[in-house]
């Protein structure tokens, strides 16, 4: 089924272009994505109509019933969710309400237990220019969450970019681009102060030999291209099981890119920032672990552990882990307590929160007091994000 704010058939009736609703801009030829035709064929499966105000709420009741279904009928489900983001996958689902969407975690928690499920969404893509959203004639196009139209009505019609993804024999990450080069004037301050002995000297975060610990002590100071090469070299040793799934395809690409001077899958990316950011990331896990009495999921720090292993050791020695796990992530998602790159970092990196919520799963056999340590996570991470945005703004330029 499907939900929409609009009347399909009051679309193609309003603008001069009467009988058909055009997509695009006019100076790069506009498509029809809907028409009366169409609709008078019935080849389109009717929507049901919903107040903006209250599309949230049924968006989740619906995904709730149709999972249950799903399981029931040992089926799986698909998730189009046409809107416009926050650019942080936040979904805003209401259009009359720019400032609060629904979370991914939120949306996990709707579908039913052992529901396959697959997203897909315009609100967020891996690469942010393959969304033709929003364009001048001499600039580059926008992202569909960065379009300063964001605040009408969210996902009333979006064609191009669906069917051109779905119907691509090749991955946008092959196409030739820029060639790449590091910038080392673009890296962003990181979310922790290397530099503060509270953190990064701190007893509570492990210290680590060889090739491991020669990165974060090089990545401090401001490496020549030959020394970030070498690095990637031996970063590509950490995070073990991450660079074969999720985005490690595509952050082992840019290291692999950059050490053999080849064009990179994505050219925005630093690669020396999108080492410390990792690197820096973890070491706050690895406090957070000590900080809030957790103890380190199979004794190993963030940017060693082995996630694969452990999932599979879990459920094995701890009682309900699975769904204690399960109510973790849920409660650290709507915390907030995640790390989020800029574009020059890199891709998203999960392994903090998934770290973090191994942990919290652990030690915390209730839903209840999974919540209790994620809220006062969050408010740790609150602080942190506001610590670095008025240190940003005191830094000179």
């Amino acid at each position: 089924m499907g939900l929409a704010n609009s009347d399909p058939r009051e679309l193609t009736q309003a603008g001069p272009h009467t009988g058909r609703y055009l997509h695009g801009k006019t100076f790069r030829g506009r498509k029809i994505v809907l028409s009366k035709k169409l609709l008078d064929a019935n080849k389109l499966t009717p929507v049901t109509l919903v107040r903006s105000s209250d599309m949230t709420s049924r968006f989740l009741e619906e995904v709730h019933a149709a999972s249950r279904r799903a399981v029931e009928n040992q089926a799986s489900l698909l998730l189009l969710v046409f809107c416009h983001s926050k650019g942080n996958w936040e979904f805003l689902l209401d259009s009359g309400n720019r400032e609060k969407g629904l979370w991914v975690a939120q949306l996990r928690g709707a579908i039913a237990k052992n529901c396959h499920t697959t997203l897909y969404s315009t609100a967020r893509m891996p690469l942010e220019d393959t969304i033709p959203a929003t364009a001048r004639p001499k600039a580059m196009f926008d992202a569909w969450q960065n379009s300063p139209s964001i605040i009408r009505a969210c996902g009333s019609i979006f064609a191009n970019a669906v069917i051109d993804t779905l119907t691509s024999s090749t991955s946008p990450l092959l196409e030739s681009g820029d060639r790449y080069e590091i910038n080392h004037g673009k890296m962003m301050p990181e979310y922790l102060d290397p530099s503060n002995p509270s953190l990064s000297d701190s007893a509570a975060v492990p210290r680590m030999g060889g090739h491991v610990e020669v990165i974060r002590s090089k990545l401090m100071l401001n490496p020549t291209d030959k020394q970030v090469k070498e690095m990637a070299e031996k970063f590509l040793q950490t995070c073990p099981g991450d660079w074969n799934s999720g985005w490690g395809p595509l952050t082992r690409g840019c290291l692999r890119a950059f050490i053999n001077g080849n064009s990179a899958p994505n050219p925005d990316v630093d690669v020396a920032a999108m080492m410390t950011f990792r690197w820096e990331v973890s070491l706050l896990a690895d406090y957070m672990a000590r900080y809030f009495n957790l103890t380190a999921p199979n004794n190993e720090p963030c940017i060693m552990w082995d996630s694969a292993a452990w999932m599979f050791k879990a459920p094995t020695i701890i009682p309900d882990y699975e769904e204690r796990h399960e109510d973790a992530w849920s409660a650290l998602r709507n915390a907030r307590v995640e790390a989020d790159p800029s574009d020059v970092q890199g891709p998203p990196f999960g392994r903090f929160a998934d770290y973090l919520t191994a942990a919290v799963a652990v030690l915390n056999p209730s839903r209840e007091s999974s919540l209790s340590v994620a809220g006062e996570m969050g408010e740790f991470m609150q602080r942190i994000r506001q610590s670095s945005v008025e240190r940003n703004l005191e830094a000179p330029i």
